[in-house]
This record gives structure tokens, C-alpha cells and sequence, in this order.
């Protein structure tokens, strides 16, 4: 009888063992579903988070590509301004003023007088 006990006992033991194991068991893996869903709420976070970024980057793309756009029709004016300017300059190097006149006096000559433009064919 002595031996039935002891064997109950040690039976008793491992029983409890394996309980306490158990319930380790369980405490690591409600431990493990945790963590995975800390991970997943960070994953969500971090796609959200990266979203963002790329519709920044677009707009940033977007606004660099109507700058490029702007300084490309800027400096397209200038070159015009510039062929413009030159050309200005040519035509108001045909006319010469009549030594002794000033400026001024240019818009009231006589009407029987004709203005330099005029006999240029301007």
C-alpha cells in the first residue's frame, strides 16, 4: 500500500508539473499574441505612415516637374526679350538726329518737314 501511495503521489507531482508547464504554456503564447498584435498595429501605423510619404513625394515630384515648366518658359521669355531688345536696337540705330536738335523736339517738327521714319519707309 505504501508503494500505491507513493506512486499516487508521485503521480499527484507530475500532474502538478505538468499543470504549472501548462499554464506557462499558456502565459508565453497570450505573451506571443501580443506581440503579433503590437506588430500588426505597427504595420498598419507604418503602410499609413509610407501612403503618406508617397503622396508627398508626388506633390513634391509635381511641383518640381511646374517649376522645371516655369523656369523653362522663363527663360524662353528672356531669349525673346533679349531678340527683341537687339532687334529694337537695330531699328532705332537707323535714325539719326539732326545735329543742334534735341529729343524733345522730334514730335514738333513742321508738317512741310519729313521725319526721318517717314523716308526710311517706316
Amino acid at each position: 500500500m505504501e508503494q500505491e501511495s507513493r506512486e499516487v503521489q508521485v503521480g499527484v507531482e507530475k500532474t502538478s508539473a505538468s499543470g504549472a508547464a501548462l499554464q506557462e504554456i499558456i502565459q508565453m503564447s497570450e505573451a506571443v499574441g501580443s506581440m503579433i498584435s503590437t506588430i500588426a498595429t505597427a504595420s498598419t501605423e507604418q503602410s499609413a505612415a509610407t501612403s503618406e510619404i508617397n503622396s508627398n513625394v508626388s506633390q513634391i515630384s509635381s511641383s518640381t516637374q511646374e517649376a522645371l515648366t516655369a523656369s523653362e518658359q522663363s527663360a524662353k521669355a528672356c531669349n525673346d526679350l533679349s531678340t527683341l531688345a537687339i532687334d529694337l536696337q537695330h531699328v532705332v540705330n537707323q535714325f539719326k538726329l539732326e545735329s543742334g536738335s534735341r529729343t524733345s523736339d522730334q514730335g514738333t517738327r513742321g508738317s512741310g518737314e519729313k521725319s526721318k521714319a517717314a523716308s526710311a519707309g517706316f
